[in-house]
């Protein structure tokens, strides 16, 4: 049985060294020095939860394992990397890490060997980015995606990824004396593997510093095809402002001949609706094609915004290249442009918000600005507006009022004080007497804020305000920051005829409308 089992073994490295895997990373940088650490570039995107290992055990290519002994750090994204984008990961104390991206935060590391923590010779050594289908490359691994070796000289033969790996990427060739800092230090535009593998095209032996997170443009190592890359311009316009946006598909080499270039549709704005296209070889709501002329390195797309006069939310429309013939995605790979609301509505409010108490118990009070007909719903929230989305957000209270079984009179006052949590107490001061209307907390928890905030009133067709409203009613601003409302949370300017009271200064803790000012 042991021999059958080693033959099996063997079968599966023969096996290995038969397949050509695509690279995912390219390690790019290393600090040898305290604080020790490196930089990786996503040489493919990088999915959401992904896992990349980094060791900088030695590698053995004829049993496909590695050793042990020195540090095993586990990357997990965080959010997608697009292709180009650059990632660098410092050891501030013993197996503590920060992550830093260019698009920001991306991911996080954790040291999942024997214990050894981050510990790049002083005298070069060799860092090696893979995958695995656990945390132990010590019974197999998936695939090497990169090495960098920095001691002098080129990589032990028995240490080379590539007889079981061939596209992975070996960047050695260093001369010898202290490495110190090893980083990719030429133009980001355009590199080819070669480029990569290239040690003239890295800094050696420079003080440690914080490795570069300057992106990769162009980047191509999957074949020998051009780079295609997608840009839009302008980044927004009005949607009934007449003007186009003009998606560029751009190759990094004249076509040799004709290639259609495949596209994928899509965004919030609704194709043959909110806008049309012209330039494409065929387009509809999901999908799209476009051709690049032999002997040319482009082709646009003008998508023009479709005008009209109802009121709606600012609109995306988002192409992203997809596989083809004749060409490789590059970065970016995916333009989106912004068509913008122009148009308003015209409301009658129904209440308006006349106070809120911010310390306990909490509650507001609002005013019928017309005869409020039975059993009808208003609704009201502390969360914010967002007019360019016509939406609230969410996390804060939303709160429903569902007037009596009676007709509740223009002018009468209506107020909710909270008596325990979620729970509120209603009286009014007006002819409707003691049918004051029932009050239901909907979602979150309410609780305004003692340095001020917004509270509004709206109606809808459902208790959620995240997925939009039917009207604006009023905005009752107390606060913070220099007493207007933020002019992106600000209705009025798209429902007119809405009432915002702001400009107050201070901890508003009660804001009231003065109950002697009667002849509004």
């Amino acid at each position: 049985m042991k021999t059958i089992n080693h033959f099996l073994v063997l079968i599966s490295a023969l096996l290995i060294c038969t397949v050509g895997f695509a690279q995912k990373v390219s390690v790019i940088g290393m600090n040898h020095l305290s604080p020790d650490g490196f930089s990786f570039v996503a040489t493919q995107a990088i999915a959401n939860g992904e896992v990349i290992y980094f060791t900088e055990d030695e590698y053995n290519n004829v049993t496909n394992v590695f050793s042990t002994g020195e540090s095993l750090l586990k990357f997990t994204a965080s959010s997608a990397i697009a292709i180009g984008d650059v990632v660098f990961i410092k050891e501030v104390a013993s197996n503590t890490y920060t992550v830093t991206c260019t698009s920001g935060s991306c991911g996080s590391v954790t040291n999942v060997g024997v214990g050894a923590s981050l510990a790049l010779g002083s005298g070069g050594d060799s860092l090696y980015a893979y995958s695995d289908t656990d945390d132990d490359p010590t019974n197999g691994i998936t695939e090497i995606y990169s090495v960098m070796y920095t001691i002098a000289g080129a990589i032990p033969a028995l240490e080379d990824p590539t007889p079981d790996y061939p596209s992975a990427i070996v960047v050695d060739g260093f001369g010898s004396g202290s490495p110190s800092r090893t980083e990719f230090n030429v133009s980001r535009d355009g590199v080819s593997q070669a480029i990569l593998e290239n040690p003239a095209n890295y800094t050696n032996g420079a003080a440690n510093a914080d490795l570069s997170l300057t992106a990769f443009t162009n980047l191509n190592l999957v074949g020998t095809n051009p780079v295609l890359t997608l840009t839009s311009s302008p980044a927004s316009l009005a949607e009934n402002g007449g003007g186009s946006f003009t998606y560029t598909f751009q190759l990094s080499a004249n076509a040799t001949s004709n290639i259609l270039v495949n596209f994928s549709v899509g965004g919030d704005a609704t194709f043959s609706t909110d806008y049309s296209q012209s330039g494409a070889d065929s387009f509809n709501a999901s999908t799209g094609t476009v051709t690049i002329s032999n002997g040319t390195n482009s082709a646009a797309i003008t998508i023009t915004p479709s005008g009209d006069t109802d009121l709606e939310p600012d609109e995306d429309v988002t192409l992203t290249i997809t596989a083809g013939t004749g060409y490789d995605a590059g970065s970016p790979s995916a333009a989106t442009s912004t068509i913008t609301n122009d148009d308003t509505t015209s409301v009658t409010p129904m209440v308006a918000v006349t106070g809120t108490d911010h310390t306990f118990p909490e509650g507001f009070s609002f005013v019928a600005l017309v005869d409020i007909p039975a059993s009808t719903t208003v609704y009201f929230t502390e969360n914010e507006f967002n007019n360019s989305s016509l939406t609230f957000n969410s996390g804060e209270a939303v709160v429903s009022w569902t007037s009596p079984g009676v007709i509740v009179p223009r002018g009468d006052v209506i107020v909710a004080y909270e008596n325990g949590v979620n729970f509120f107490d209603l009286d009014c001061n007006g002819a409707s007497g003691a049918a004051f209307g029932t009050m239901t907390v909907e979602s979150g928890n309410f609780d305004l804020a003692s340095t001020g905030e917004s509270f509004s009133a709206y109606s809808d067709s459902d208790i959620d305000p995240t997925n939009g409203i039917d009207d604006f009613y009023a905005t009752l601003y107390t606060g913070p920051a220099d007493g207007n409302i933020p002019a992106a949370e600000d209705p009025t300017a798209l429902y007119l005829g809405s009432v915002l009271v702001d400009g107050f200064t201070g901890d508003p803790d009660r804001t009231e409308y003065d109950a002697t000012l009667r002849n509004v």
